[in-house]
C-alpha cells in the first residue's frame, strides 16, 4: 500500500482494534500511524486515552520510527511507548509480553462497538499501547497460493480402465498430481494361440517392404517371439518400420528396433499419410499385425493407394474378470469424478463391466485418449467431457489438468 494512503482497522471484541474502528490511518515508510489531525482528535473522542506530547512530537517530527499499531506483534527493536490515562504522567507502564497472541484487551468491560464518544464513557479510562519499531508493512500482501498448485488433481477420484499390465504409467502420472486412482481393468490382452501365419510372414522378411505396428500390444506379441522363431530385431529392420505413436515407437526401441515413421497424429489415417509421404506405395507389400478386432482405416487407406496389405491378427482383447457391481454403485452414487478410456475396447469393456445404466448415468465424466475412443464412447452413450489433444497417456493427463483448471466439475458432458 503506498505511503500516505488511507486504511482502516476493523474493530474487535475488547481489543485495541475496536478503539480505532472507522479511524483513518496513514501507511508510512516504516509502519502505520494515525494521521496527525486524528492524533490530536483522539483524546477528545476517547476521553479514556491520552497521547503524550513527547512521543507524539517525536513521531510527527520524524525523530522516532513511525509506530505501527500491531496487536501484540513482536518488533525488531522492542522499544515501547505507553499512552497513559488522562491526567497521568507520561511514565511508561509495564507492558504485556511482546508476541502474545490475540488482541491486547482494554481495561474495563465496555463494549467496543459504540460510537467514539460512547465508548469513552462506558468504563474506566483506558491506556492505549503503541509499539515503536522498524517493521515495514509490505506495499501489498502476496496473492494467496493457488490451491493444489502442485497437485491440481487433488481430491479427484479417477478410474483407470486400461489392461493391468498397461495401467501403471497412467496411474502413476495421476497419483503424482494428487488424484485418487482406482485401477479397474476392463480388458485383458490375450495373444492368439495360433501365430503360425505371423511366423511364416516374419521368416521371409524379403516378402514385405513395410511392417506397421498399431499398438504396444502388437509390439510385445511380435517381438517376444522372435528368439523362439530363430529371429532377431535386425530381421525386422530389413523392412521399413512404422509405429502409430510415440508409445509404440518406444516399445519397439526397447527391443532394439528403431521406427522409420511415427506420424504427428496417432491414428491410422495419419500413419497412411506419413507412409505415403515417404514415397509411392503402389505395388508395395505391407505386413500389419494387429488385434483381432480393429478398425480397417489403415489397410483400406493403403490399398486405396495401390498397396498390397496382409493383415494378421496376433491378439485379442477380452473382458477382464471381476464383478463391476461395486464400481457401478460408486458411479451411480456420484463418488467417481472421471473414468479414463484409452481405446474402443476399454469403452466396450467398461460398459460390459458396470452395466449400461451406470455407464450412461451422467454422474461422472469420461476422459478419452483421442477421437476414435471418443466416438466409441459417445456411440454407447457415455458422458465424454475430456478429450486429449495429444493422443498419448501424457496428453490425456494434460487434458484432465486443463479441464479442472478451467472449472470442470467432473460430472456430465461438457
Amino acid at each position: 500500500m503506498p505511503s500516505g494512503s488511507g486504511v482502516q482497522i476493523a474493530g474487535g471484541e475488547g481489543g485495541v482494534g475496536a478503539l480505532f474502528e472507522r479511524e483513518h490511518l496513514l501507511v508510512g515508510d516504516e509502519g502505520i500511524v494515525l494521521a496527525e489531525h486524528h492524533l490530536e482528535r483522539l483524546p477528545q473522542e476517547h476521553p479514556g486515552v491520552r497521547v503524550c506530547g513527547e512521543p507524539l512530537d517525536g513521531v510527527l517530527r520524524g525523530r522516532d520510527r513511525t509506530p505501527p499499531v500491531l496487536d501484540g506483534a513482536p518488533q525488531a527493536d522492542q522499544r515501547r511507548v505507553a499512552l497513559p490515562e488522562r491526567g497521568a504522567h507520561c511514565t511508561p507502564r509495564p507492558q504485556p509480553p511482546v508476541g502474545a497472541p490475540g488482541r491486547v484487551p482494554l481495561a474495563g468491560g465496555g463494549s467496543p462497538h459504540g460510537e467514539p464518544h460512547e465508548r469513552g464513557a462506558q468504563g474506566p479510562e483506558h491506556c492505549l499501547i503503541m509499539v515503536l519499531g522498524p517493521e515495514r508493512l509490505q506495499p501489498r500482501m502476496p496473492p494467496e497460493p493457488r490451491r493444489h498448485a502442485r497437485h491440481p488433481l487433488a481430491g479427484r477420484r479417477i478410474v483407470v480402465t486400461r489392461a493391468r499390465e498397461q495401467a501403471g504409467e497412467l496411474a502413476r502420472a495421476l497419483e503424482a498430481l494428487g488424484a485418487e486412482v482406482l485401477a479397474v481393468p476392463t480388458i485383458r490382452i490375450v495373444p492368439l494361440a495360433d501365430l503360425s501365419a505371423l511366423r511364416a510372414a516374419l521368416t521371409d522378411p524379403a516378402a514385405y517392404d513395410w511392417i506397421v505396428f498399431t499398438s504396444q500390444n502388437t509390439v510385445h506379441v511380435v517381438c517376444d517371439r522372435l528368439v523362439e522363431w530363430g529371429l532377431a530385431a535386425r530381421d525386422l529392420a530389413r523392412m521399413a518400420v512404422a509405429a502409430i505413436g510415440p508409445a509404440t515407437a518406444q516399445a519397439l526401441e526397447r527391443y532394439g528396433v528403431t521406427p522409420d515413421v511415427v506420424p504427428p497424429k496417432y491414428v491410422a489415417e495419419a500413419v497412411v499419410a506419413a507412409v505415403v509421404a515417404r514415397g509411392a506405395v503402389h505395388g508395395k507389400r505391407f505386413l500389419v499385425p494387429r488385434a483381432r478386432e480393429a478398425r480397417d482405416a489403415l489397410p483400406e487407406g493403403l490399398r486405396a493407394r495401390g498397396a498390397i496389405v496382409d493383415v494378421i491378427p496376433v491378439y485379442e482383447t477380452v473382458r477382464a474378470a471381476g464383478d463391476g457391481g461395486a464400481l457401478a454403485a460408486q458411479l451411480l452414487g456420484g463418488t467417481i469424478d472421471v473414468v479414463t478410456l484409452t481405446s474402443s475396447s476399454t469403452v466396450r469393456g467398461f460398459v460390459d463391466l458396470v452395466g449400461r445404466a451406470a455407464a450412461t448415468s451422467g454422474r461422472f465424466s469420461a476422459a478419452v485418449i483421442g477421437p476414435v475412443t471418443a466416438a466409441s464412447a459417445r456411440e454407447l452413450g457415455l458422458p465424454v467431457a475430456i478429450e486429449a489433444e495429444d493422443y498419448t497417456v501424457g496428453g490425456l493427463v494434460a487434458a484432465l489438468v486443463r479441464y479442472y483448471a478451467e472449472g470442470g466439475t467432473g460430472k456430465g458432458e461438457t
